[in-house]
């Protein structure tokens, strides 16, 4: 009975210790996605800054004739 107790205790201990690791890597790939969305939208909002930055000085020099 031990041998039997001891093997199933393995197996259950091994079933959670995969099922941990399947967890701890989809945590981490939805870490990096999340984290890859923040920083495409931080550069998409620079760039737009940049560009209407820009587009306010042309309009300025139009204006003002320069």
């Amino acid at each position: 009975w031990q041998q039997w107790r001891d093997e199933a205790s393995w197996i259950n201990q091994s079933s959670e210790n995969a099922q941990d690791r399947a967890h701890n890597i989809a945590m981490a790939a939805l870490d990096r996605e999340t984290t890859m969305a923040l920083y495409d939208e931080e550069s998409k909002a620079q760039f737009n800054t940049f560009l209407g930055s820009i587009g306010l000085d042309i309009f300025e020099s139009i204006l003002t004739g320069e």
